[in-house]
């Protein structure tokens, strides 16, 4: 055995080693495990990592192997910081994908390299993982792997696809400060009795070829905080918060959410900008008491969060979503008044914003406008037919058809308070049945009178009171038809 008369500087190593190891690495302050690695060290770097076996490698690799299975995973030594790995072989040491390789002890992978394609299959993790400020150079992937006390990733470079597949553990997935370049998959993360997760990708930067899907799993906890993101997309796809879903002091190029349960959880955005997103099998109704965004002052508005929604929408020319998000945020403001109320404070505010609601949903149903500017118009008709004098007396007023009136304009106000789909019928019957009244009073069938009261500019000349109020009110009613049926029909 020739004598091992150089040593390694590395950070962490002081291994020995002799001229047989110095004529492959080149160096002599050193070691096989870590000197630089260039492209020759593999016969060929391959897109598909199954494809190498330790028969591909040229004798550099080959050694490295065997100084990594005698030196490291004999001895459970799993200190693998400043390692730079030339490529994983397939079916070799503890990448075994038939069978699970167990680490009882903690392992380090802090500041190592991985030059070629990664498979890390079918390991369980005993205790802490570091792979802090790792370079993946190709391919990464993790599939079935128990990490029993959560894993590092923190300042880790991802520069080819990564993907994160059927993990176990307890604890954080931990992608602090990372930097990711291209795709990033993290999927099935199912919740049991020991399996809970928490993802954390605060400080991180995307690219622009970045595309980050999180999909089919069921997380405590996701955070995105202070993300430098250029990524292309961020797709959250059938994921269920139990805790938290933090989205904070970032800009979203494009958010697509696939499916998102918050039931148990809640979700949390302060000072974020997006630029572009969709919603699919998301009822956000049902959640809307989950969405706060925390102003400046430390305060939540989940009304805030629905208005930045409705602006995204309304840059993407989605229309219907942009007034889905804007009825939402009327829901919160009318929650506001309402508390505002019970402390006497803001009652007119209050009693304009509940008028614009009933007479067209916040300028949203242009049917609900339509709707009362012929109840209205019904019910002035008749009114001033009433009032019609002949010697100074009423020659068509009746107590009882004036009560009935006023009844009908009562039902009309309770029915738009009820269910919204079944009122869209009875409404018609309401119109129906106030037409009838009106013929039946008036001899009128083909509503001359009618529509001269409701025709806003006719006689302006010798008005009473009611010519006035009728004036004002289907004058308004009128604005919010032409205002309702503009939100709906706007296109960018």
């Amino acid at each position: 055995m020739s004598e091992k008369k150089h040593e390694c500087k590395s950070p962490n190593c002081s291994r020995k080693f002799d001229d047989k190891e110095l004529e492959l690495t080149g160096k002599e302050d050193k070691c096989i495990l870590h000197c630089e690695k260039e492209k020759g060290w593999i016969d060929y770097l391959l897109d598909d990592i199954e494809r190498i076996s330790i028969k591909n490698a040229d004798s550099r690799g080959r050694y490295f192997w065997e100084i990594i299975e005698k030196e490291k995973i004999r001895n459970k030594d799993y200190d693998f910081s400043y390692v730079i790995f030339p490529y994983f072989i397939d079916g070799g040491i503890f990448f075994d994908k038939d069978a699970s390789y167990i680490f009882e002890k903690e392992v380090n992978f802090a500041k190592a390299i991985f030059m070629a394609n990664v498979n890390f299959v079918n390991i369980i993790f005993e205790k802490k993982v570091n792979f802090k400020n790792v370079v993946f150079v190709e391919k990464v992937r993790f599939d079935k792997i128990y990490f029993k006390s959560g894993v590092d990733f923190k300042h880790s470079v991802f520069q080819k696809k990564a993907e994160f597949n059927s993990l176990k553990g307890a604890g954080k997935l931990n992608f602090e400060e990372v930097i990711i370049n291209n795709k990033f998959h993290i999927m099935r993360l199912i919740k049991d009795n020991e399996n809970i997760f928490e993802i954390n990708f605060n400080d991180s930067e995307f690219f622009n070829n970045a595309y980050i899907e999180i999909y089919y799993c069921d997380l405590e906890v996701l955070s995105f905080r202070s993300i430098l993101n250029g990524a292309d997309k961020i797709v959250l796809n059938r994921i269920k918060i139990n805790k938290i879903l933090q989205l904070y002091d970032s800009n979203f190029n494009n958010l697509e959410v696939l499916g998102l349960d918050v039931t148990n959880g809640k979700c949390d955005f302060f000072n974020i900008s997006i630029e572009k997103a969709s919603f699919t099998n998301f009822q956000l109704d049902n959640y809307i008491d989950k969405f706060v965004y925390r102003g400046n002052d430390d305060r939540y508005y989940t009304r805030d969060i629905m208005r930045q929604f409705k602006s995204v929408f309304d840059r993407n020319g989605n229309i219907i979503e942009s007034n889905r998000f804007y009825a939402l945020e009327m829901k919160e403001r009318e929650k506001e008044l309402e508390s505002d109320l019970k402390k006497g404070k803001n009652f007119f505010e209050w009693l304009i914003f509940k008028i614009h609601g009933i007479s067209s949903n916040h300028s949203q149903d242009w049917l609900l406008a339509l709707f009362w500017i012929i109840v209205f118009g019904f019910c002035f008709s008749l009114i001033k037919f009433y009032m019609i004098t002949e010697n100074d007396k009423f020659i068509h007023f009746h107590i009882l058809s004036f009560l009935g009136i006023f009844l009908l304009i009562l039902y009309g106000v309770w029915l738009n308070f009820i269910s919204k789909k079944e009122g869209e019928i009875k409404s018609f019957f309401l119109l129906f049945y106030l037409y009838l009244v009106y013929v039946y009073e008036t001899k009128d069938i083909f509503l001359n009178y009618f529509t001269s009261v409701i025709n806003p500019f006719n006689k302006f000349s010798n008005m009473t009171l009611i010519d006035l109020l009728c004036k004002i009110i289907i004058a308004y009613l009128i604005y919010q038809l032409i205002i309702s049926i503009r939100q709906n029909t706007r296109r960018k």
